[in-house]
């Protein structure tokens, strides 16, 4: 059956390059220095789902994404190497938590429709309701004085 030593275990990733590497170091020091200043974790092995939701809770956009991947990883690979019986990470969604964002409600955006004055407002108010303009925003914004305010 040749071709080489059998391995019991995972196969060895590809080694990360230093700039990666520094990358999730970055990072990770300010989780782990509040964990550390905080919640008297001494070692990774003392890490919870709790510690790991709280690091992401207050982040969104790429720096949860980012911050999640990072533990997701480091997690994995401590995982893998028997370092940690279990990874508080394991379940961490990666994406955006946001979802959708919520349609604006029918009586506003006919509110909106009868105070454009020209076709081209008409048309900025139903493009801001196809691509799902946020209702809070929808409120703050005119959208035809902030396009085309030279419109009659």
């Amino acid at each position: 059956m040749g071709g080489g030593p059998a391995r019991a275990g995972r196969r060895e990733g590809e080694p990360r390059g230093y700039d990666g590497i520094r990358r999730y170091l970055a990072r990770l020091q300010p989780v782990l220095t509040h964990w550390t200043a905080t919640a008297g974790v001494s070692s990774l092995r003392q890490v919870t789902k709790d510690h790991v939701d709280d690091a992401v809770a207050e982040l969104s956009g790429m720096a949860r994404r980012s911050l999640a991947t990072v533990l997701r990883s480091l997690f994995r690979v401590l995982k893998s190497r028997r370092v940690i019986f279990q990874n508080p990470a394991r379940d961490l969604p990666v994406g955006d938590l946001t979802g959708l964002p919520r349609a604006i409600p029918s009586d506003r955006l006919m509110g909106l429709l009868d105070q454009t004055e020209t076709p081209l407002g008409g048309l900025v108010v139903a493009l801001a309701a196809i691509h799902a303009l946020p209702a809070a925003r929808s409120g703050v914004c005119n959208p035809v004085a902030s396009i085309c305010p030279e419109a009659p």
